[in-house]
């Protein structure tokens, strides 16, 4: 294994490692509740961990595989339903804007009206 090799693995180590402390310690310790994306992510993400440290060790670089596909399900997982959510509310905010819009002609507030106030 190549030095650079070595360091990407160090850093893919170090990425998983502060994710799965951080997780752990707004939910464990600040008592924050994950949703139910962040615990499937977390399903993901957690043995990356061990996965890459005891890859690191035996300086396997094939395991980069098995991570790139952990990876990718859970981080894909929430992109694809964040997406999806995100989709569904653009078009309902956006048939709900339409059907709410007067025409111009009948605005009750208009620059000509008098003010009774």
């Amino acid at each position: 294994m190549s030095k650079r090799q070595e360091n990407i693995m160090l850093a893919m180590w170090v990425v998983a490692l502060i994710a799965t402390a951080g997780s752990l310690y707004f939910s464990q310790i600040r008592g924050y509740a994950p949703c139910t994306l962040c615990w499937v992510q977390r399903i993901f993400m957690y043995p990356l961990v061990i996965v890459i440290g005891v890859a690191y060790a035996q300086k396997n670089v094939r395991i980069a595989a098995t991570t790139l596909a952990l990876s990718i399900i859970g981080g894909g997982y929430r992109f694809i339903i964040t997406a999806c959510r995100s989709w569904l509310s653009f078009l309902m905010l956006r048939r709900h804007a339409d059907k709410c819009r007067a025409p111009a002609s009948t605005s009750i507030i208009s620059d000509s009206s008098p003010s009774h106030f």
